[in-house]
């Protein structure tokens, strides 16, 4: 049997041309986090950010984004012995310094709330310093997480804190010098035993670091602070980029956020292994 004839279908005509495939734009890909770049920034980005990766690698360090995040996404930090030179004298140059602190929070570990309060002597109010004075507070979006800044001046251990910025989830300071301040003690004792908070600090370089090591043990802060989640003196993987020489030990250049540690509150009560005086 012959097979059927085909028959040709008509070419569409000028008016019936077909309309072009729809083209999509290829998938972006998310930022890679600041973190993971870090080695490959330039000294000058590596000094704007060290701050604001040192807090946060610390908090991830001792897990505190993931508890905050558990309890409804709220997390507190106090960051003592600021100035606002360092760590900004307004709500908006403090939320500059620390955006890699603040974003990241939100977006990449489930933080819906920061809170940050940034006390020491140097904040002053119309050129008066006024201990306990809360300075310009405000609150702001950093992507989708909410951040309330405020400035308080005055002694870490002299302050009055109250309402919801009293109870840190953790408590840093940069270059302290432990070593040279008696008055950091009862700060340091506030943070460990009166609000059973970890607390973060950082060094120039080496040699400071083990000297502010000793000089909290001198204090009577026993050994087993440091102990897991706390940590001994160790260099900070997010140093600043820049140093610059030492006048006091030479050969050791200075090096902001160089080296840091953690004391972590210890025991049942509210002494944690804090040795009493």
């Amino acid at each position: 049997r012959a097979a059927p004839a085909r028959v040709a279908r008509p070419s569409a005509g000028p008016d019936e041309a077909r309309p072009p495939m729809a083209l999509h734009p290829p998938a972006q890909r998310p930022p890679v986090p600041l973190a993971e770049q870090w080695q490959d920034l330039a000294e000058g980005e590596r000094d704007r950010h060290s701050r604001a990766l040192t807090a946060l690698s610390a908090l991830l360090r001792l897990g505190l984004p993931a508890a905050a995040a558990g309890r409804g996404g709220c997390l507190t930090l106090h960051i003592v012995g600021a100035t606002p030179r360092e760590e900004g004298g307004s709500v908006q140059q403090t939320c500059d310094i620390f955006a890699e602190l603040l974003r990241p929070l939100g977006e990449l570990h489930g933080v819906r709330r920061v809170a940050l309060l940034l006390i020491g002597p140097a904040f002053c109010h119309h050129g008066a310093h006024v201990t306990g004075q809360v300075l310009r507070p405000g609150v702001v979006s950093m992507g989708c997480c909410e951040v309330e800044v405020a400035h308080l001046a005055g002694l870490y251990h002299e302050v009055p804190l109250e309402g919801p910025l009293s109870k840190p989830d953790a408590v840093i300071a940069f270059q302290p010098g432990i070593w040279g301040y008696s008055s950091w003690e009862p700060s340091v004792r506030r943070a460990l035993v009166d609000l059973k908070a970890p607390f973060v600090f950082t060094s120039y370089n080496d040699a400071e670091a083990d000297d502010d090591h000793g000089s909290l043990e001198e204090m009577g802060f026993p050994e087993e602070h440091w102990v897991d989640p706390g940590w001994l003196p160790e260099p900070n993987p997010f140093a600043a980029g820049s140093s610059r020489p030492s006048v006091v030990n030479e050969g050791r250049p200075l090096r902001e956020q160089h080296w840091w540690q953690c004391l972590a509150p210890r025991g049942p009560n509210s002494e944690h292994g804090v040795n009493g005086t």
